[in-house]
């Protein structure tokens, strides 16, 4: 609980600071951000160095966050979406609080409106209830073909989730048959 609300309260000081000063993407940021897409976009995805990759960025980004130099919008969707790969109910929290953040920065910036989506299905599949949005994918037997993760369709509309650019339920299932069709 106390480190939600210090979370809360870092994120609340980022937000005004950002609000106060513009300033230009971190370049060190984008960087990390490229670099954590580039590897999960090869394939075979070597998770073991990915996943030690994964959390050395996390501990620079929150570095970068700490020094009030996580300042733009597109600076809080890509520190988002290191902390969206993350491992922990935490990491997932400050993935939507950061993408919700630069959503707020930059109401066009559509990907900061999946992220926070996506970060919220995250957090729901991590405590074992079903997403809202249908975001997420699992394999739910090792080597078996991929499943939506279970979706609570009262949660949200279809008309919601296109508010936060993410695809309908049914668009969700199409492209669940596509990658188990690979």
């Amino acid at each position: 609980m106390l480190r939600a609300l210090w979370i809360g309260a870092v994120l609340a000081l980022l937000t005004s600071h950002a609000l106060a000063q513009p300033g230009r993407d971190n370049a060190r940021l984008e960087a990390i951000f490229k670099q954590d897409q580039q590897t999960r976009s090869r394939q075979p995805i070597d998770w073991k160095v990915v996943s030690v990759q994964d959390k050395e960025h996390r501990i620079e980004v929150l570095d970068l966050l700490k020094s009030g130099k996580v300042v733009t919008a597109k600076d809080h969707f890509h520190a988002a979406m290191v902390y969206q790969h993350g491992d922990s109910l935490d990491d997932y929290r400050l993935a939507f609080a950061l993408a919700q953040v630069a959503a707020t920065l930059d109401p066009s910036l559509k990907s900061a409106r999946w992220l926070t989506a996506a970060a919220w299905d995250r957090m729901l599949m991590k405590r074992n209830v079903p997403q809202w949005y249908g975001t997420q994918y699992h394999q739910p037997v090792p080597g078996g073909p991929m499943a939506l993760y279970p979706v609570n369709e009262a949660a949200v509309t279809d008309a919601e989730r296109a508010e936060m650019n993410a695809p309908s339920l049914q668009e969700a299932k199409d492209r669940l048959k596509q990658v188990n069709a690979k």
